[in-house]
């Protein structure tokens, strides 16, 4: 903690240095283990506004959130403050209604207007922009096409994961779900997910955004014509440019 911001008294250079840089790669294992109760809002300013933290902006509220939680009763207008330094587009809409907006110290309006901001930006998004998976090579041609991942939606389960190829209007055919239940990716028309045609019990995990990656390869035809596809993920054009909000 050698830097300036950090308001570090002279001396010692090398082990602050040494401290600043395990703080830096390892925030979960510091700053979310019960580090945050040895630092005053100066620290904890620097710390939220470092742009060399690995971590992203869901990891640095869940630092300033400890860090208020320590002494609310004097820490909870500071962070007020501070969350403008965190940018809320970047946190997963789950998250944002079901954490931030329960933490006391992020005004209500500012998360909705956020989360209304984020619904108009993925409406408008065209599938290939999306994180998707390009599905090529199925025997069944209307399966092969680009499917956007599905967000948070209704109904499905908490470690489902589901990606839509959606019908154009000058196709005959239904929307079709790439998706993940348990330890099965499977590909079936969306309204009947029970009616597989293309089946894959591999189950490779991805980093992007927490989610599972379908198998690129090793699919098997169940009531789908053969040949079986072959799927590659690729992430959204925002994680692509902008590293998914990392810092």
């Amino acid at each position: 903690l050698c830097s300036p911001e950090y308001n570090i008294p002279p001396g010692q250079d090398e082990l602050k240095l040494y401290a600043l840089e395990w703080l830096r790669d390892y925030p979960l294992k510091t700053l979310l283990a019960g580090g945050t109760a040895f630092l005053n809002a100066d620290s904890i300013e620097a710390i939220i506004c470092d742009q060399d933290m690995d971590g992203d902006e869901y990891t640095m509220f869940h630092v300033l959130r400890s860090w208020v939680k320590q002494d609310k009763g004097n820490n909870l207008q500071t962070g007020k403050e501070l969350i403008s330094h965190i940018d809320l587009h970047f946190i997963n809409p789950v998250n944002l209604n079901n954490v931030v907006k329960r933490c006391g110290f992020v005004d209500l309006s500012l998360v909705e207007a956020t989360l209304k901001e984020i619904e108009e930006i993925s409406a408008n998004q065209s599938p290939d922009e999306k994180e998707h998976v390009l599905v090529e090579g199925a025997g069944k041609d209307c399966v092969n096409g680009i499917y956007a991942l599905k967000e948070d939606d209704i109904g499905m389960r908490s470690e489902e994961v589901m990606f839509v190829k959606e019908a154009q209007e000058d196709e005959h055919c239904p929307d079709y779900a790439l998706h993940l239940f348990k330890s099965k990716w499977a590909i079936a028309p969306c309204f009947d997910t029970s009616n597989i045609l293309y089946l894959s019990e591999e189950s490779k995990c991805g980093t992007s955004k927490n989610h599972h990656r379908p198998p690129e390869a090793g699919w098997k035809t169940i009531a789908g014509t053969l040949p079986a596809p072959t799927c590659t993920w690729k992430p959204s054009k925002e994680d692509a440019t902008k590293g998914a909000g990392k810092r």
